[in-house]
């Protein structure tokens, strides 16, 4: 920070030649009083120049403190934010120990469990690169056909393919879909390095394969890492044994400067940020990213820098933060305050006090949001860890345990140092275990991949749960069984739902059958006392029409009168027991109809007669339309006799004088259409559907007291159907 002292020259005011001699006092006084406002001057122009010195040494502190907090603070979050890719990783590794083959909708739903910030810039993006062997090659690229997806590119033969398989949240783009990533160095190397060490790795500047396009000045730089993943449990002991066990590597892309800058985002104005890959295959052209967070388009003087190593995936990360002239407030201000008022030094100096007191406070809460992050994503994954509701298991071929997972003490009290070395019989119920062991000789002698059963588990208490087994067997490249990998789910609330459901639909089978049954002893009485009222009822009729022809002596007109209501009640009671025996004999499957050749002409006249005596006395048209005159059809005449009947009478019943009553018969194609229309009082919309079961009769009709049982349009819709 540059300043400008004030200057003043100590001569005070010539005296001239001419000016008349004064006193010795006069003359002593002016010049103490001269020397006196020299001294002031020079004492004010001293404390000034010593308060801008002390300003200045305190800016130069301060400055120097605040880069190197700043620079702290960033190889801090860099560190930490490289940590949590890695566990992130790790945790993908976890995911394909528990099964080699994972889905891409099994492996979407894994990685999105981890939270993962999509909004950064940076776009975290967790990616599995798949081991694939010449042999191994065809079966890749038609499974990647049957996914929707590319064979493996470039194409042709070669040794080994590290192959880019699994992407999420966001798919591979189009570019590095099944890309075969040894084809790169820089690549091939961080695989192959992270593959032998077991670890991490991370490959040094790189362009994206997304990115290959773009003109060569606008790559942006890149890096990846690298995380392998081997079929058996943990990282073998040999580099032998990790080369033959390799299954992949859980990986992540990122563009460096998106990714610096989401990391470093709230560093102080004023700061440029460069990172460098100093590690000695780059040969000094390292230089992955800059962040510069001054908005000076001129690029601000460097005051200061500080540097920090960083040791991150095997390979060393130079950090360097360097201080503008916009790092600090400009204090030239402060001194051209300090030099015209002295009184404002102390105000000037709490005021950069209290900058400097904020800005520490500002790092250390930086540091204090980022721990606190890292440390609630970490409980998150190790809680998910835990938590698994699943049992997992791997056995011998003899179907020993090898490994089992903490969900076995959880769910039904077995340690791990009790289940390693069991028999998977020493759990099974008996009743379970012969289907269980036929899954396994199967499994052993038949060359299957895939093993599924259901059984019921003893826990340590005694009691049984049902789980649901679905296993991944294992073999060598003889094709001899290895091991079994198995994941069972606890099924015993669904099998309980499922006997309870097997019960209850065996009781409704009983009930439904003891309502057939009802139904049938309901209906034969009904038939019965039908038939036994009817004989009876007949000779009733006989006996009134006897007596109503004179057969017994004439009647008086009163006694004609009574004969009548017995007549008419009579035919009704018959009416009503005729109903009741056609609606049991629809009910009862035993209405059989006649297949002959029937004349409508000669139905239509018949019910029409029939109805004639309820037309007497009434203001009634009733007319016929036969649009096809002597149409014949093979049915049963008095049954279909009985539905017209039934249809006339309801018109008749339900249409007020002055109204009318249409019968028409027509054909349509192979069919006969048979009609009765009326302008009668009609049927309210929402009981139309109703029309046709038994004993219905509508609102209308309940409130004008219409007689009538609901039986005619039943037995109208089963004679028809009987057709």
């Amino acid at each position: 920070m540059d300043s400008a002292n004030p200057r003043s020259s100590p001569a005070g005011p010539a005296v001239p030649n001419d000016e008349p001699a004064r006193r010795p006092t006069t003359q002593r006084r002016r010049h103490v009083a001269a020397l006196l406002a020299f001294a002031v001057f020079a004492a004010s122009v001293g404390i000034t120049g010593g308060v801008v010195a002390a300003i200045e040494r305190d800016d130069r502190h301060r400055e120097r403190e605040g880069l190197d907090t700043s620079a702290e603070v960033a190889a801090a979050a860099l560190a930490s934010k490289m940590h949590e890719y890695e566990q992130r990783l790790f945790t993908v590794r976890g995911l394909y120990a528990a099964s080699h083959h994972v889905s891409r909708a099994e492996y979407e739903a894994f990685v999105e469990a981890l939270d993962l910030d999509s909004g950064a810039a940076a776009g975290p993006n967790i990616f599995f690169v798949r081991h694939v062997t010449a042999a191994e090659a065809p079966a890749y690229d038609a499974e990647a056909l049957a996914d929707g997806l590319g064979p493996i590119s470039p194409s042709g033969a070669r040794p080994a393919y590290f192959v880019a398989d699994r992407s999420a949240p966001e798919a591979l783009s189009a570019q590095a879909q099944s890309v075969d990533l040894a084809g790169f160095d820089e690549r091939r190397r961080a695989l192959e390095a992270s593959r032998d060490s077991g670890t991490i790795a991370i490959t040094p500047p790189i362009t994206l394969v997304s990115d290959a396009a773009l003109p060569v000045g606008d790559r942006p730089l890149a890096f990846a890492m690298y995380v392998p993943v081997y079929r058996s449990a943990g990282v073998p002991e040999t580099v032998e044994a990790r080369r033959e066990q390799l299954l992949g590597w859980a990986g992540s892309a990122l563009r460096a400067e998106g990714w610096l800058a989401d990391v470093l985002a709230d560093l102080p104005i004023g700061l440029t940020v460069q990172l460098w890959d100093a590690s000695p295959d780059v040969a000094g052209n390292g230089g992955l990213a800059t962040l510069a967070a001054s908005a000076s388009p001129s690029g601000p003087e460097v005051r200061a820098s500080a540097s920090r190593s960083l040791s991150l995936g095997g390979r060393s990360w130079q950090l360097t933060v360097q201080a503008t002239s916009a790092f600090v407030a400009d204090g030239g201000l402060q001194e051209a305050v300090v030099a015209v008022a002295g009184v404002l030094v102390g105000a000037l100096l709490a005021a950069l006090v209290w900058v400097q007191a904020r800005a520490k406070a500002n790092a250390y809460h930086l540091v204090d949001v980022t721990t606190a992050t890292l440390r609630d994503r970490e409980s998150r994954l190790r809680l998910l860890a835990q938590n698994t509701t699943d049992l997992v298991a791997r056995q011998d071929a003899e179907g020993r345990f090898l490994y089992a997972s903490p969900s076995w003490q959880s769910q039904l009290g077995w340690g791990r140092e009790t289940l390693v070395g069991a028999s998977l019989a020493d759990f099974v119920h008996p009743d379970d275990w012969a289907e269980v062991e036929s899954d396994m000789t199967a499994g052993r002698l038949l060359g299957a991949t895939n093993s599924e059963f259901v059984a019921r588990l003893r826990a340590s208490n005694g009691a049984f749960r049902w789980y649901e087994a679905r296993g991944r067997l294992v073999r060598d490249a003889d094709g001899a069984l290895v091991e079994r990998q198995v994941s069972l789910r606890d099924i015993t609330a669904r099998q309980r739902a499922e006997a309870e459901l097997v019960d209850s639909l065996e009781r409704e089978r009983e009930m439904v059958q003891l309502l057939r049954s009802a139904s049938e002893t309901k209906t034969n009485i009904l038939s019965g006392v039908s038939h036994e009222l009817r004989t009876p009822l007949t000779n009733v009729l006989g006996y009134v029409e006897m007596l109503a022809e004179g057969d017994a002596g004439p009647l008086a007109p009163e006694q004609q009168r009574m004969l009548l209501v017995v007549d008419r009640n009579t035919r009704r009671l018959l009416s009503l027991i005729d109903d009741l025996l056609a609606i049991t004999q629809i009910e009862s499957g035993r209405l059989n109809p006649a297949a002959s050749p029937v004349c409508l002409d000669e139905v239509v006249e018949a019910a029409r007669q029939s109805v004639d005596l309820q037309l007497d006395g009434r203001d009634l048209s009733l007319e016929v339309h036969a649009c096809t005159p002597g149409l014949e059809l093979l049915g049963d005449a008095e049954q279909l006799e009985r539905v017209l009947v039934n249809l006339l009478t309801n018109a008749v019943k339900f249409t007020p004088d002055g109204g009318r009553v249409v019968v028409a018969v027509s054909r349509d194609e192979d069919e006969v259409v048979l009609s009765v229309t009326d302008t009668g009082i009609g049927i309210p919309f929402d009981e139309q559907p109703r029309l046709f079961e038994r004993f219905f009769r509508s609102s209308v009709a309940r409130a004008r007291t219409i007689q009538g049982t609901g039986l005619g349009l039943a037995i109208c819709k089963g004679i028809v159907e009987h057709h």
